[in-house]
C-alpha cells in the first residue's frame, strides 16, 4: 500500500479540519455549548442594541454641534 506524500500546507489544512470537527462534536454532544451560544447570541444583540443606540444620539445630537460650531466660527473671524 502506498500512502500519498502531503505537503506542509495540506497536512495543516488537513490537520486543522480535523481539530475543527472534533471541537464542534464536543459542543454538540456537550449541554454547555447550548449555554455559550445562547449568550453569544444575547451578547450579540446586545452590542447591536448599543451601537444602535449610539448611532442615533449622534444623529440626534449632530444639528446642535453644527450650530455650536457655526457660532464659535463666526465669533472668531468677526474678532479678528
Amino acid at each position: 500500500m502506498q500512502v500519498a506524500m502531503m505537503y506542509p500546507v495540506e497536512s495543516f489544512k488537513w490537520r486543522l479540519s480535523t481539530m475543527i470537527r472534533g471541537v464542534l462534536r464536543g459542543l454538540l454532544r456537550d449541554d454547555e455549548a447550548a449555554t455559550a451560544s445562547e449568550y453569544a447570541i444575547m451578547l450579540a444583540l446586545i452590542i447591536t442594541a448599543v451601537i444602535s443606540a449610539v448611532n442615533a444620539v449622534g444623529s440626534s445630537t449632530a444639528g446642535g454641534w453644527s450650530r455650536n460650531v457655526n457660532i464659535i466660527s463666526t465669533s472668531l473671524n468677526n474678532g479678528s
